[in-house]
């Protein structure tokens, strides 16, 4: 049987995690967003070099 407190520590570090999760998740959502202005201007470029 585990202890109240091995429980609490563990719950601790488990939303630690996932904090952390989130974090990164909100990075990468940034960088993609980068990306994708970054292909629509080369994209709003493209077709205007074309004309």
């Amino acid at each position: 049987m585990y202890s109240k407190k091995d429980l609490l520590d563990s719950l601790e570090v488990i939303n630690e995690n996932l904090n952390t999760l989130i974090h990164n998740q909100m990075i990468i959502y940034g960088e993609i967003k980068k990306l994708l202005e970054a292909q629509a201007v080369e994209e709003k470029n493209d077709k205007f070099i074309m004309r």
